[in-house]
């Protein structure tokens, strides 16, 4: 991704004002966040996983700030004490879920994990007067790398659970959702019941097992969120090395997604056409489902980006087409078919030829 001369020379504005300010010994604040993820684990366990999700934050700068081992082993003694207070079933959540994804992904994003990827190459910035490396950004593949860790981190959970605590989760999650539609089809008219049979929401209800993966794959996009926006926001305050990431404005997909999930529709039609003992109708709709979140994340920050440049780009803008997909598709689908359309067609760079696209390193 490239940047304009006017964003560099801030950058390194921004840069000469850190080098001058004295920050905390940072072996102080791993001991500081290790404490703090102490704290976080027990609230989890007593109380409610959003301490957990908050967690995320300290785990990820642990894990781009000191060493490899001192991190995996803080996830080690983290899991020892969720395991002690609450068992090792939120033990399994709290590590698998939360802690290890955060460490792995904090590992990638450091620098010097970074530079085994050749193809995720960071942008250092030196200071003048010391030569030393004091600014990096962060790639934002970086950002799709994490999400895949989450979604593998939230299966394994659910295999754990299973295959070790006799619990399936998914199971579970059916149980919850018949005992929900019964009650909703209870409290409502013939009518509108009739309305949900033709759109197929009783019937997906009732497969609730089949929209496992989206979920999955959701929470695990909300996960990679906080871990590469939220986390090195929050260390730059305290560390003088700094790590930056790529603005949400500037979120486009690589390489070339449009054509990736058509292929694959039509590789798994064939499939479902040939075997039709496999039900790839599910798997289809699935797949499609994950694609438009992503996509929809691209439309988001297409509008953020518009609403951020509007005074240079506000006369090259369609905004009787952006807000006509908008009105007539409705909000979420709408959002994902402009994502879609920007990441074929490059909206920022034929808005403002100084930004990189998709495919820029």
């Amino acid at each position: 991704m490239s940047f304009d001369k006017k964003t560099e020379e801030e950058n390194r504005k921004y840069l000469e004002e850190l080098i001058k300010r004295n920050y905390i010994n940072p072996n102080i604040v791993n001991a500081i966040l290790v404490l703090l993820l102490s704290l976080l684990v027990a609230l989890t366990v007593k109380t409610t996983y959003i301490f957990a999700i908050i967690g995320l934050i300290p785990m990820t700068i642990l894990a781009m700030r000191a060493n490899m081992v001192y991190s995996i082993s803080a996830v080690g003694i983290l899991g020892a004490l969720a395991y002690s207070l609450g068992g090792s079933g939120q033990a399994g959540a709290i590590v698998l879920v939360y802690l290890l994804p955060a460490t792995i992904s904090g590992l990638i994003f450091s620098k010097s994990f970074m530079y085994k990827f050749s193809n995720y190459s960071n942008v250092g910035i030196f200071s003048k007067e010391t030569g030393k490396e004091v600014m990096t950004f962060i790639n934002l593949k970086l950002f799709f790398v994490s999400i895949v860790v989450y979604v593998v981190g939230i299966s394994t959970y659910y295999l754990f659970m299973k295959y070790t605590q006799g619990v399936d989760l998914i199971k579970e999650m059916q149980v919850f959702f018949d005992k929900f539609l019964k009650l909703y089809l209870a409290n409502i008219g013939q009518e509108e019941i009739d309305k949900l049979n033709k759109v197929g929401a009783i019937d997906q209800l009732k497969n609730i097992a089949s929209m496992v993966p989206v979920f999955v794959f959701l929470r695990a996009v909300i996960l990679a969120l906080v871990t590469y926006y939220v986390a090195p926001l929050i260390a730059n305050l305290v560390y003088e090395k700094k790590i930056l990431n790529l603005p949400i404005s500037m979120i486009i997909l690589p390489g070339n997604p449009v054509v990736f999930m058509f292929i694959s529709i039509l590789i798994l039609f064939s499939i479902g056409w040939f075997y039709k003992e496999y039900n790839m109708d599910i798997v289809i709709n699935n797949f499609i489902i994950v694609m438009n979140i992503l996509f929809f994340l691209e439309g988001i920050s297409l509008f953020i980006f518009s609403i951020k440049k509007w005074g240079s780009i506000k006369k090259k803008v369609n905004w009787f087409l952006i807000l006509g997909l908008t009105i007539v598709m409705g909000v979420l689908p709408g959002i994902a078919v402009i994502g879609m359309l920007d990441n074929m067609m490059n909206f920022r760079e034929r808005w403002l030829p100084l930004v990189g696209g998709n495919n820029e390193k």
